[in-house]
């Protein structure tokens, strides 16, 4: 387990990066957009939420009662790192699932692992896509149908509309 001071730190920072980046996307930038007066009502991540409040921003959060549990997942794959790199990547998905990682995943707003240890959200109702049978079965039951008859629709693509063009 890393437990030195620059490791907390670098970590933190890590954590603090990857938060930066997600507030990159058009959800974060909706997001700011109602915190502008753009708005009334924005659905988004409980964490976007949360922050958002941390800034000052004023605003109530409703959690949905039950809830789907994001879980996100740390990995190392092993195509992408050198054989030289491999304890230190291990090292750091430890210190990740430590309880100093965890705190500083509750620092941020992020659902720890854990649900003991300190800077914890409150418990809410939820379930996970295993209580909806599995990916594919959420998939091809809930969200494609959902995906086909109420985005897609609305969309108004046309053949001619895309982000690269080929010719």
């Amino acid at each position: 387990m890393i437990c030195s001071s620059p490791s907390i730190r670098f970590a933190n920072r890590d954590v603090k990066s990857l938060v930066d980046w997600a507030n990159s996307d058009p959800l974060s930038q909706s997001n700011k957009r109602l915190t502008l007066g753009a708005g009334d009502a924005l659905i988004t991540y409980e964490q976007d939420a949360l922050l958002a409040q941390d800034r000052g921003v004023a605003l109530d959060v409703v959690v949905p009662s039950p809830t789907i549990l994001t879980q996100p997942a740390a990995v190392a794959i092993n195509e992408n790192i050198t054989r030289s790199e491999q304890d230190a990547a291990q090292a750091f998905l430890d210190f990740l699932s430590s309880t100093q990682g965890q705190a500083i995943f509750a620092h941020y707003h992020l659902r720890p692992a854990s649900p003991e240890g300190s800077g914890q959200s409150p418990r809410i109702n939820t379930f996970t896509t295993t209580d909806l049978g599995g990916w594919a079965i959420a998939y091809s039951q809930l969200l494609k149908p959902f995906w086909d008859k109420e985005i897609l629709p609305a969309l108004s693509l046309d053949e001619e509309s895309s982000i690269i063009n080929w010719e």
